[in-house]
């Protein structure tokens, strides 16, 4: 078990949709840079027989956090809006964590997954951030 969560966690980092650490916020003349998430990667893809296939994770740096809260929930575009369907969490308190689920959805629709990644230290959030994967139509 523990080999093929290795070879998933490889996987996930050459897959497509990734946020990395690079990304900067403009604020008060400052670039701030995420402090403790390191890598966010989702990646969402939907079967010819409706299944979805869902796979985030989060790598952290170790010593900027106690634990790890990720959320991920696949949502679908109905009368105008996104609307969330099926939500999964984990949460870790090493510097990774993942999620990976399948579930079949109703044809005739769009449908995306939305990331969260939360991290604490102390009790206290440190960081957040949220990956929203492109979508797709079944």
């Amino acid at each position: 078990m523990k080999k093929l969560i290795i070879i998933l966690c490889c996987i996930l980092m050459v897959l497509p949709n990734t946020s990395f650490a690079e990304t900067k916020v403009e604020r008060g003349g400052y670039d701030l840079r995420f402090v403790s998430i390191s890598r966010i990667s989702a990646n969402f893809d939907i079967t010819k027989s409706g299944k979805a296939i869902i796979s985030s994770a989060v790598t952290t740096y170790p010593s900027a956090m106690d634990f790890i809260k990720l959320d991920v929930t696949l949502q679908k575009f109905d009368n105008g809006s996104w609307k969330p369907v099926k939500s999964w969490n984990a949460t870790s308190h090493i510097n990774f964590c993942s999620i990976d689920k399948q579930y079949y959805v109703m044809s005739g629709h769009q449908y995306r997954t939305v990331t969260k990644v939360y991290t604490y230290k102390d009790g206290q959030v440190v960081e957040t951030d949220t990956t929203i994967t492109g979508s797709r139509y079944y």
